[in-house]
């Protein structure tokens, strides 16, 4: 009897690892950086409820791309309806979302709910595409509208509100997943390594990427200098037999995760 259950518990742990390395070995992910040249001007608000960041696109000289991160335990009502672009002198233009732009832009745009502790990014463009905005914000002003609690707020952002350079102040570095690859003035290749222990799989899998992006990022102006950034991005996640401490992984589990990418000046 003791026999059977010793190799009952054997083919069980096996079946285990065999399930849980299938799930887990094999997410490599490229990850490429936002190209620097895409964002030009930053503009940045923060208070004690979220902190908000502004961003102008070269390559889009009618849209701004927005960010905020609800920094409270309630839930934020980002209200679309408030989103405008307008000059000292008083004219206003309506902003519209990115997917909505090409409807009818004169209908009154759905809210967005921004879940506690959460960030949230989007694309808004003038209703009238052909004009332009003053990428410095200069003799003009951008505002957004929320609510939190019933408890409406504004963001307006105004030429005082610009920081220099083109990293986003609210998340250290940007990264999206897309099958760019970058070529040019690469001057070495960086790695990281990393052990990432996961009780009761509190961890994101977001979280765990962008701490490994910030080592191999710090690593690489080490190495490279602090002009340094680093591109063409690849993670690698795998299952660790040390998630078996967690109750044979039913409680967390263990991941052994790791890096690379290209560095450029």
């Amino acid at each position: 009897m003791k026999n059977e259950r010793r190799t009952f518990l054997v083919i069980g742990i096996f079946i285990l690892v065999v399930l849980f390395s299938g799930c887990v070995t094999g997410t490599d992910l490229k990850l490429v950086q936002s190209p620097l040249r895409e964002r030009t001007e930053v503009f940045v608000i923060s208070n004690a409820k979220v902190d908000a960041e502004l961003a102008m696109l070269t390559d889009k000289p009618t849209a701004v791309q927005l960010r905020i991160e609800n920094k409270t335990d309630e839930v934020l009502v980002f209200i679309t309806d408030y989103s405008s672009y307008s000059y000292d002198s008083g004219t206003s233009y309506k902003l519209v979302p990115g997917e909505t732009r090409k409807i009818d832009s004169a209908k009154s745009q759905p809210n967005i709910t921004i879940a506690p502790k959460s960030k949230f990014r989007k694309d808004f463009y003038i209703a009238e595409e052909h004009l332009p905005i003053i990428s410095s914000l200069e003799n003009a002003k951008i505002l957004f509208g929320y609510k939190i609690e019933g408890d409406e707020d504004f963001l307006i952002f105004t030429h005082n509100n610009l920081v220099k350079g083109t990293e986003s102040p609210t998340e250290k570095i940007v990264y999206t997943v897309n099958d760019t690859v970058v070529t040019d003035n690469i001057v070495g290749t960086v790695e990281a390594k990393k052990t990432n222990w996961n009780p009761l799989f509190i961890s994101s899998k977001e979280n765990r990427q962008q701490k490994l992006f910030e080592m191999a990022l710090e690593k690489a102006k080490v190495q490279y200098g602090n002009e340094a950034t680093i591109v063409n991005v690849k993670y690698h996640g795998s299952w660790s037999p040390l998630s078996l401490l967690f109750y044979f992984s039913s409680l967390g589990w263990v991941e052994n995760a790791s890096i690379s990418a290209d560095v450029i000046t």
